[in-house]
């Protein structure tokens, strides 16, 4: 006797090889669609009614949580009305569904009374099933209003960890997603993403299904091909034309915390690579140039994007080769999701994070640890952050004992005062370093121009650094030397000091 095939296996089936180009499901997919058709009641008789069912889907990026609602989206009776937290992702979800031969609508604030009656149109005439919009659309009345004139089977909150991440700050709407979700009754409401710890995983249940807890699904979130790696750094800008310079590490994105200096760094590095790769993204960017950034960034093959948080969440770009932190993240969760648009492909990709000197790390202190410490796995510490389970470690600089020990260009500097101290001050030795012009003595130096590829105030500012820092102490009449904890060896540094400027 031959296995029973339930047509709508067939149907699924169909769906993925016709219009997502799929041959199969991976486990958790298949258990997260089985189970979303299974209370429509498209594998029994009847929607099951047990009021509304909810589920929280913790998947990694590149998993393909994207097919774990759009396909059952294609298949259920009623409309699908999905929450995303950015514009830009709701532009790049539309391009995608219209390449899979659907026809969603977006709804958003700027909408005109006329824009808006057009896409109920298509709405109530089954043109459409899926709405896109945002938190803070459905808080508008009238757009309530409009929506519970039609049957809604899914409300799907993509990206949910910034329902904690972002809601108690500059996006209060997150929190108040459980009114339209009570107003407008779905028969499930779904909630992915690929990073929450206990905390987050707490808050989405708080606020999605306060009176029930979620389904939980939650896969393996770590990425296998992605290497962490930290490089401590006298000057971040000249350490990351290095690293930009290395065409193998492109398409690269660089996050930053601040637009200004997302700006300012694009703008020097620009200048200092000589070629027209880099462009920067951030949230008060005019709509063409945030979407024209987007395309450029989208299509290229080599581009260094330099961004804030703003960009690139869920946006499926697969072939990002290195992912840098000028700035670190102020979670481990949002370092997780800003890693994680590298290497989306499934092929090896760079994790990096620049450290500055005396660096004070705005972050917790358990997650900040992580990238200070030359002991302790990287990856290990971070997945246990999030509660996720690690087996082994498939790449990270402690690990393979390739971790850089101290800033990049600290060597130099201090092993040039080493050998002639109270000889420079931080301004010659600068020179001296970068072998400009200025007082061009002591030629015979070994570290004459040994960062000679450095600018001069950038030489300028890591001897600061080094003083601030107490790696060098000012002398006499402002000259820099190495300061020695044993009381002889000052004494005889100093006299030989003395016998080299009298």
């Amino acid at each position: 006797m031959k296995d029973y095939i339930h047509p709508l296996d067939t149907k699924i089936a169909s769906l993925l090889s016709d219009k997502f180009h799929l041959t199969s499901l991976y486990p958790f997919q298949q258990l997260v669609i089985t189970r979303i058709l299974e209370q429509e009641g498209l594998y029994g008789k009847q929607r099951v009614k047990r009021g509304i069912q909810g589920q929280l889907i913790i998947l990694p990026t590149g998993s393909g949580k994207s097919v774990c609602f759009t396909l059952p989206a294609l298949l259920i009776n009623s409309v699908t009305l999905i929450v995303y937290p950015l514009l830009s992702l709701l532009a790049d979800q539309q391009r995608r569904m219209k390449e899979l031969g659907e026809h969603p609508v977006i709804i958003k604030g700027g909408q005109s009374k006329e824009e808006r009656l057009r896409i109920f149109s298509s709405i109530t005439n089954s043109s459409t099933k899926i709405i896109l919009t945002t938190a803070e659309a459905l808080e508008q009345p009238s757009i309530r209003k409009m929506l519970k004139t039609v049957s809604i089977g899914l409300i799907v909150v993509d990206e949910a960890h910034v329902i904690a991440l972002w809601g108690l700050s500059f996006r209060p709407s997150y929190l108040r997603l459980n009114e339209s979700i009570e107003e407008l009754k779905p028969h499930q409401i779904l909630a992915f993403t690929a990073t929450a710890d206990t905390h987050i995983i707490s808050v989405i249940n708080k606020v999605l299904s306060p009176h029930k807890r979620m389904h939980l699904i939650k896969g393996n979130i770590d990425r296998e091909n992605i290497y962490y790696k930290v490089i401590p750094t006298l000057s971040k800008i000249v350490t990351l034309h290095l690293l930009a310079s290395n065409a193998s590490l492109r398409p690269m994105i660089i996050f930053f915390s601040s637009r200004k200096l997302t700006e300012l760094v694009a703008i020097e590095l620009t200048k200092r690579l000589g070629v027209s790769v880099c462009r920067y993204y951030h949230a008060k960017l005019k709509k063409t140039e945030r979407s024209s950034t987007e395309k450029w960034f989208f299509d290229s093959n080599d581009g260094i994007l330099f961004a804030t948080s703003a960009y690139g969440m869920g946006v499926d770009k697969k072939n990002v080769r290195c992912v840098i932190h000028y700035s670190l993240s102020s979670d481990v969760a949002s370092f997780l999701q800003e890693s994680g648009r590298g290497g989306r492909d499934g092929k090896p990709t760079l994790s990096v994070t620049l450290l500055g000197i005396g660096e004070k790390l705005l972050a917790d202190e358990s997650f900040t640890s992580i990238f200070t410490t030359s002991v302790h796995c990287r990856r290990l510490q971070m997945l246990q952050l999030m509660d996720s389970p690690l087996d082994h470690c498939s790449g990270c600089d402690v690990c393979d004992n390739s971790y850089i020990p101290s800033p990049l260009g600290e060597k130099q500097i201090v092993k040039a005062v080493w050998l002639t101290p109270l000889r420079f001050t931080g301004v010659s030795l600068a020179h001296h370093l970068v072998a400009t012009p200025y007082k061009p003595t002591y030629r015979t130096s070994p570290y004459y121009g040994v960062l000679k590829n450095w600018g001069y105030e950038e030489v300028l500012k890591a001897i600061q650094s080094l003083i601030k820092n107490g790696k060098i102490t000012v002398g006499y009449k402002e000259r820099i030397y190495i300061p020695i904890r044993v009381r002889n060896n000052i004494l005889l540094v100093k006299k030989r000091a003395k016998r080299l400027i009298s």
